[in-house]
Parts: C-alpha cells; structure tokens; sequence
C-alpha cells in the first residue's frame, strides 16, 4: 500500500525521492521549485516517516540559509517565485479536494497509529548493538554481510531482518578490524578524489541530511544503494548561483598538512 516507483522497498525510493527534492538547492535546474515540489509529494506517498521527518527539517533548513543569506527577502522574490507559489496551492488544493486524497489519509492513519515511530528500529538495533559489544567473535570479525540470516532475528512474524541501520551494518558485518580497515579504504578513497567546484552551505546542509538517513536504513548490500549515491553525486556535482561558498581551500590546506605530519 506504499508507493515504491521503480525501486522495491519504499524506503529506499523515498531516499531517492528526497534527493530529488532537495536537487534544485544543490544543482542548476530548469523549473526547479516545481521539480522539487512534485519529487516531495511523490516521497511523501512512500509513507515514510524517516522521509518525512527529513524533508520537513531539509525544506526548513535551506529555507533559513535562504534568509540569512539575504538582506531583503522582499527585494529577491521574481515573478517566477509568484508562480511556482501558486502553482503549487493550486495542486496542494486540487489535491485535497480528491478522493485520492482520502485513501492516501487513511494509509497515513494506519501507519502512524499503528506502529511506533521508529517502526522497530529501535529493538532492532538495540538487539544487534548488544550482539556486537558482548559476543567476541561477532566484536572482532563481524559475521558477514549475511548477518540477518546468522542470526535469524524476527520482529512482526518477519525472520532475517536487518538493523535497519547502515552504521550497525558495517560493524556488525566486518567486526572491529574490518571496520577500521573500511575506514581506512574510505579515508584513502575520499582523501585523493579531485572535488570539483567548492563546498557550499546548501551541500553540505544535503550531505548532513544523507548521512542521518544511513541510522533508519541498512544500504550496506542494498541494491538501490548506487542508485541512491549517483543521485548525491549528482547533487553535489554543481553550484547553483547564489549559493555560499564554504572556504573549501583553506580547509583542504590545513587537512593536507595534518596529513603530512
């Protein structure tokens, strides 16, 4: 009863979808407060609550980079601003008025009511985190990327599941050497890639938001994950006029000679 687009699991595409919505902040679109809006309604029929919550904050914290980054905010509105706006009412209200609407309310209904607000995730992740920090084995080697099917665990007449969490994932998979190794590949990876273009506000405000999904989900083996990633590497790719530049230079300056101490 949750929308999934192309994707199976409507978490995942609901990732993706909050990409897309956030796209116009962090890339050069054409009609990009209509884009962004449709790709946010489509997210929100996932009926996800992780997504939702996301959003809200996202839409909220680039909307108050948006003001402190302007004296006036009555001197920046364009007459495409005006229109995006009323197009969007237009549809929010078209919207409410359909039958479409209602059945979309009482799935929204059900879920919220009829399961907490993490959906499990918290005794999930407790269980595996208590697994990781008091059996040995488990501490020091991981058990796999298969660890759901190790330990078989059910939660809502569901066997196998996963944490539901990529960060639980990863030590739980490898154990405490094997991460350290993951770390160390990553660091090596990220510390010669040549970014191009700088590190702006709004980057970084997306790339913040990214890494609070990695809690609610487990991509670690998921097979939308690279989908999920070529949509943040898209995102981050360009600048969009008017966007603050973070002083990129510097930072890396500094970076490069900790690095050679």
């Amino acid at each position: 009863y949750r929308f999934s687009g192309m994707l199976r699991d409507p978490n995942y595409y609901s990732v993706c979808g909050m990409l897309l919505a956030f796209m116009p902040f962090t890339f050069p679109l054409k009609y990009k407060y209509l884009f962004s809006i449709t790709s946010a309604i489509l997210t929100v029929l996932s009926i996800s609550k992780m997504s939702i919550i996301l959003i809200t904050i996202g839409y909220f914290l680039f909307f108050l980079v948006f003001i402190f980054k302007k004296r006036s905010l009555l001197n920046t509105i364009k007459i495409s601003h005006l229109f995006a706006v009323f197009i969007s009412m237009a549809i929010i209200f078209l919207f409410f008025k359909s039958r479409l609407f209602d059945v979309i309310y009482d799935k929204f209904l059900f879920r919220f009511t009829s399961y907490s607000l993490t959906t499990g995730r918290d005794y999930l992740q407790s269980y595996f985190l208590n697994e990781f920090f008091n059996n040995p084995i488990t501490f020091l080697f991981g058990r796999s990327l298969d660890y759901n099917k190790f330990y078989m665990v059910e939660y809502s007449g569901i066997a196998g599941m996963v944490a539901h969490n990529t960060y639980i994932d990863i030590i739980i998979s490898f154990g405490i050497f094997g991460t350290v190794l993951y770390a160390c590949i990553l660091f090596y990876i990220f510390k010669n890639f040549k970014i191009r273009g700088n590190v702006t506000i709004n980057k970084l405000v997306l790339l913040i938001l990214f890494l609070i999904s990695l809690f609610a989900l487990s991509y670690l083996k998921a097979d939308g994950f690279m989908l999920i990633i070529l949509l943040l590497l898209v995102n981050l790719s360009e600048k969009v006029e008017g966007d603050t530049v973070i002083r990129y230079d510097y930072f890396r300056k500094n970076m490069e000679e900790i690095t050679t101490i």
